[in-house]
């Protein structure tokens, strides 16, 4: 399908090529025509006035009187020069000029089209092999451990990492689409900035550790104050900071920060002094920068410095183009479609990217996103968990029982595998209307109830609806998993206490369901005069 859209792009492009030659061409024809009409009404004039000064000169050849040469010439001696002429000349003139920069314009546009489609066709032979490559080794893998599974288990990390890296490929080409096509959303809510930051620190510590670095987070950030953006593209934006800083920077230290600024500030790029955290960049390093609306008075600044190679002052303005790697080389791979996703969202948001780099002193990478003026107030000290500890956080589930309900087979045995894994037991059901039979069946069995949001007939947030209608299993918390990005608005309109996207982890449904299962007790005060209602409530609840 790749191949044959490029066909078509490239089919697309040489016939706009061949219009704009064809409109140049006919263009310039008209143009000389005119232009040849007038300049030879010109000549003639030209003619007429050297015709006359000739037959004056014979005239007068044998006049040697001062005073007879001074005589004034006729009246009619001069042919009609008027202002029609002139206005002549001034179109001849302004269409010549617009001539030039049309044609000049229509070259550009013609170079700038093949280069896109150069670089286009280029990207998809890059996206085709990154695609057949792990598919190959995938089909092999799965070849090998059809014949003897004991004796190729070890194989299955690799195996993960593989399908791994192909979700991750088709999520960005999908993201990147949307953006392109102006379809991209996103969920603004208040969120706090020094919480994010430690999540990324949370995740990609050890990740860098193992390549001999360091990841860290500055201390000032606790003074920041809230922001208001879509923190799942802020937490996305600031991953792909630092993969590329682990990436291109292997055992240099690489430090998180963020500032508040203004909007005078971020247009001025006056903050990118503050960022630098006495790194070896120097205050006038060259940067390339990008902002959107800027219709708040109120930002965030995150950023991402590293002490690596850096990146050179000619390729900083193409950093955050599609299909481009400004550090490019053959021992890095990837699909160069990470940077301009995160242009693409942070215009979306409202705020704008940038990036500021020396060779040989480091790069700077940074994020603006809207803030409110409120400080956040009693921040809980940051707890580190390990994936080692999942087994034993996961003691507290065992006396949970959860519904699953999912078209596909292959979810329902996934999430049957999580939750084993957990000590929590479950039923699964193939659609919301055996997921409904279930409830009905035995409303007080279930904890938890697990959907697909987009399923045939009726859908994840459509069977939430339902199940919030019966007051038996109103209270039960509903939790949705999409391919897509499931918005707060749509949470709120079906009804769903959280949401997953998939592809999503273990870890990540443990979370959850410790989120909504363990949380804090809620307490209840009943008011009424008659003691027979008071425990009649009271067992009831």
């Amino acid at each position: 399908i790749m191949e044959e859209n490029m066909n078509a792009r490239r089919i697309l492009a040489v016939s706009i090529g061949v219009a704009c030659f064809l409109v140049c061409v006919i263009t310039v024809a008209l143009s000389s025509i005119y232009i040849s009409s007038r300049v030879g009404a010109l000549v003639n004039y030209m003619e007429e006035l050297r015709s006359k000064i000739s037959k004056l000169v014979d005239k007068d050849k044998a006049v040697t009187s001062t005073t007879a040469l001074c005589e004034p010439l006729p009246p009619d001696f001069f042919p009609a020069f008027n202002s029609t002429h002139l206005k002549d000349l001034n179109k001849i003139s302004a269409s010549t000029e617009d001539l030039c920069l049309q044609l000049l314009e229509t070259w550009n546009a013609k170079q700038e089209v093949f280069r896109r489609a150069l670089e286009q066709r280029q990207f998809t032979a890059s996206i085709a092999h990154d695609i057949r490559n792990p598919v190959h080794g995938v089909l092999g893998i799965v070849s090998m451990m059809q014949s003897d599974i004991e004796l190729h288990k070890d194989k299955l990390p690799l195996l993960g990492e593989t399908l791994t890296h192909m979700s991750n490929l088709l999520n960005d080409m999908v993201d990147l689409s949307k953006i392109q096509g102006g379809k991209a959303t996103h969920d603004a809510k208040e969120f706090d900035a020094y919480d994010t930051l430690h999540e990324i620190v949370t995740l990609y510590q050890s990740k860098i550790a193992s390549t001999g670095g360091t990841l860290s987070c500055s201390d000032h950030t606790n003074e920041l104050p809230l922001a208001y953006s879509d923190p799942v593209h802020v937490q996305r934006i600031l991953s792909n900071f630092v993969s590329n800083a682990s990436k291109y920077a292997p055992g240099a230290p690489v430090l998180l920060t963020a500032i508040a600024a203004t909007r005078q500030q971020v247009q001025s790029r006056s903050f990118l002094p503050r960022l630098h955290l006495n790194s070896k960049l120097s205050d006038d390093a060259p940067y390339w920068a990008e902002n959107g609306s800027l219709e708040d008075d109120h930002y965030i600044v995150f950023a991402c410095l590293d002490e690596g190679q850096g990146i050179p002052h000619s390729k900083l303005d193409r950093v955050f183009d599609a299909y481009q790697q400004a550090r490019s080389s053959d021992k890095y791979q990837g699909s160069g479609l990470g940077l301009a996703i995160v242009k693409g969202l942070a215009m979306e948001m409202g705020g704008g990217v940038g990036v500021q780099s020396e060779e040989r002193r480091g790069s700077l990478f940074w994020l603006v996103v809207p803030s409110t003026s409120r400080t956040a107030r009693g921040r809980p000290p940051l707890v580190e968990s390990s994936l080692s500890e999942f087994s034993q956080s996961a003691k507290p589930f065992n006396k949970c029982h959860i519904l699953i309900v999912d078209d596909t087979n292959l979810n329902l045995m996934l999430l049957n595998h999580f939750l084993t894994k957990l000590h929590v037991t479950s039923d699964m059901a193939s659609s919301a209307a055996d997921g409904l039979v279930l409830l009905q069946e035995n409303p007080k069995k279930y904890s938890m109830i697990i959907s697909d949001f987009d399923m045939p007939g009726m859908t994840g947030g459509q069977f939430c609806q339902e199940i919030r209608k019966d007051h038996r299993l109103c209270h039960i918390p509903f939790i949705c998993v999409s391919g897509s990005q499931i918005t707060s608005k749509e949470e709120e309109i079906y009804q769903i206490d959280e949401s997953m996207m998939k592809p999503f982890s273990a870890k990540k449904l443990q979370e959850i369901i410790a989120r909504h299962l363990n949380g804090p007790s809620k307490w209840i005060l009943l008011c009424d005069s008659t003691d027979g209602t008071r425990d009649l409530s009271e067992v009831s609840l």
